[in-house]
């Protein structure tokens, strides 16, 4: 049976539950995120990859609603539903960029076991870096059993930032059958992990 305090919050604008949150009601956040939910799933939707999980950008939309609710502004003239849905799409794309790009220097950043002392003239702990390596390798080993050499070879460019003109160049091929192989690769990848 539906609370009824739950269908009055349901009845009320979206600037009045963030008045209310702001007025020392904290709860009223769960029925803001119902209410949003559907929308943060599209954008979390829409930039999933094999390497970054849907759920974990609908995690990132939520804490991204939570902010929008946090500094919303109503003098501005601006609906809170408008400002919402820049502020989750700009908190899952951030997301994105922010794995990718640090995903990008770890397959970037190998190093021999035997630099474990410049390591620690930088003061990262080699345990880190060892347990770091061997994630890597384990999933270096599992992209070499799906991918073909091809799509190795493309995954690579792919990751080291290549456009697909460059990619295509490289490979000798064109750039729609770069887009395939991506495509085919990122369904791979999917399902695997």
């Amino acid at each position: 049976m539906p609370n009824p305090t739950d269908e009055l919050l349901e009845q009320l604008s979206d600037e009045e539950l963030i008045r209310r949150m702001r007025g020392g009601s904290p709860q009223v956040f769960g029925t803001l995120l119902r209410r949003y939910l559907p929308l943060i799933r599209s954008y979390a939707g829409r930039y999933a990859t094999a390497l970054e999980s849907r759920e974990d950008l609908v995690q990132e939309g939520s804490i991204a609603l939570m902010d929008a609710a946090a500094s919303f502004d109503p003098q501005r003239g601006v609906r809170f539903a408008t400002y919402a849905s820049r502020c989750i799409a700009r908190g899952v794309q951030k997301a994105v960029l922010r794995n990718t790009t640090a995903k990008r220097r770890s397959m970037e950043g190998f190093l021999p076991l035997d630099a474990l002392e410049e390591l620690q003239e930088q003061g990262e702990s080699p345990d880190d870096e060892v347990i770091s390596r061997e994630s890597i390798a384990l999933l270096q080993e599992k992209i070499a059993t799906l991918l073909s050499g091809f799509e190795q070879e493309a995954f690579r460019l792919y990751l080291s930032g290549c456009s697909y003109q460059e990619m295509a160049n490289t490979l000798h091929t064109s750039t729609k059958a770069v887009d395939n192989a991506l495509q085919r690769i990122r369904r791979k990848l999917r399902n695997a992990l």
